[in-house]
């Protein structure tokens, strides 16, 4: 510590830490939580020097989600931990999932923790991201994309594993036995 304030090693660490069991967060978010938005790869880094037990680097993950770019819109499912599925729009998929995490997304996500993005779709304008987000509300629109999903030939996004110190297939077993499942 030098002059009363955390290097940004050590505040990575602390967030970490943090982070209860049963939940991930991914390299961008603990930048950004660090005041440091663009450090996600220093974050990786960071976290793949760590040796300490007490420090649950597994529950760190990549982010996959697509970057806000003017004009673009999407329509997103997030499944939650009771099963149900939610369902919006926006024009920036990485800002939107955060305030789903942190709790201030919606009512919904606030009440049933969000796992993951179970689909997401890409629109060139407003009206049309709108109108296929009330038709995947509709009881033939969650019939689909429950179908979909099941399948895998969704646009999955926001949970993969991606490196660690102990190996990939280890940081999975840790995330299964804490209650996350990502897969």
């Amino acid at each position: 510590m030098r002059n009363n304030r955390l290097s940004f090693k050590d505040k990575i660490y602390q967030i970490v830490k943090k982070i209860p069991r049963g939940e991930v967060f991914s390299y961008k978010e603990v930048a950004r939580r660090a005041c440091r938005p663009k450090g996600w790869r220093v974050v990786g880094n960071i976290l793949n020097k760590n040796r300490d037990p007490k420090i649950p680097c597994h529950r760190v993950i990549r982010s996959d989600l697509p970057a806000p770019r003017l004009g673009i819109y999407f329509i997103y499912a997030i499944l939650c931990n009771d099963g149900s599925v939610y369902i919006g729009h926006t024009q920036d998929l990485q800002i939107r999932w955060s305030e789903h995490r942190d709790g201030r997304g919606s009512d919904h996500t606030k009440k049933h923790r969000p796992l993951k993005i179970i689909h997401y779709e890409k629109y060139f304008n407003r009206e049309d991201a709108v109108c296929r987000e009330k038709y995947l509300k509709t009881g033939f629109g969650r019939k689909w994309l429950k179908r979909e999903w099941k399948a895998g030939r969704t646009r999955q996004a926001g949970g993969k594993i991606g490196g660690y110190n102990m190996g990939i297939k280890k940081k999975l077993k840790l995330l299964r036995l804490e209650g996350c499942f990502l897969e």
